[in-house]
């Protein structure tokens, strides 16, 4: 197992308690989504985290955002604001807080091979129940090839409205 592989029991725990952060109210007021289920870390080649994004649903379905695709905004973001031309190679740590299956959708997947001009995407790891230690490492390649592709439900929703038009 590499280093990233070895961490990544202890980093579902910070991201978790980074999920409890962000979704605590700042004042009775605030509502808190109960939608905040998957969260990703990016991580460079030795397992630090450079960027986390969460899923985020508004009423408002064009600013739905993915936990992925966040992470790697964040991400480009910060590159751009470091001014460096270096080609990062990271890791992205998806995971669905009840552990079970976090498999990047196909627009998630699309994205990241969008992104992978800016930053050498090296392994996919991802929650999954079906595997024996819950996590499934994959690499983008294999994900952009994998014909069992993931539809979110939005998009499954989408996709369900437009046929009974």
């Amino acid at each position: 197992m590499t280093l990233i592989e070895d961490q990544l029991s202890d980093l579902m725990s910070l991201l978790i308690d980074k999920r409890i952060q962000i979704t605590q109210p700042s004042c009775e007021c605030d509502i808190i989504s109960e939608n905040f289920k998957h969260i990703c870390a990016i991580l460079d080649k030795y397992g630090n985290i450079m960027s986390i994004g969460y899923n985020t649903y508004h009423t408002n379905q064009k600013e739905t955002e993915h936990a992925e695709v966040m992470a790697m905004r964040k991400m480009l973001e910060k590159l751009r604001a470091m001014r460096t031309k270096k080609k990062y190679e990271i890791t992205l740590f998806v995971m669905r807080t009840n552990c079970r299956s976090s498999k990047p959708c196909v627009n998630c997947v699309s994205a990241m091979e969008s992104y992978s001009k800016y930053f050498t995407i090296k392994n996919v790891f991802y929650t999954d129940e079906t595997v024996k230690n819950g996590i499934r490492k994959m690499k983008l390649r294999d994900l952009i090839a994998d014909p069992d592709k993931h539809l979110a439900g939005y998009y499954r929703y989408i996709a369900k409205m437009s046929t009974q038009v």
